[in-house]
């Protein structure tokens, strides 16, 4: 039987997964760390926990961010 489906794809598959995974727990603690408002905070979470995917990727884009100090 042979297992490199689609030039590896079925090889591949489960490293992406994985990795997603970390992604999504990553966001989650930085979100619960960030300098957000708590209400914010638990939108977010929500979000992220029921939507992982579409979470995320808004996470990367327009999630919470730690405010820099204005003297660095």
């Amino acid at each position: 039987m042979e297992y490199m489906f689609f030039g590896g794809f079925l090889l591949a598959y489960p490293l992406i997964c994985i990795l997603g995974f970390i992604l999504w727990i990553f966001a989650i603690i930085q979100t619960i760390k960030s300098d957000a408002a708590d209400g914010h905070k638990v939108l977010w979470v929500l979000f992220m926990f029921f939507l992982p995917f579409l979470g995320v990727l808004f996470w990367l884009f327009v999630g919470p961010r730690a405010r820099r100090s204005a003297s660095a």
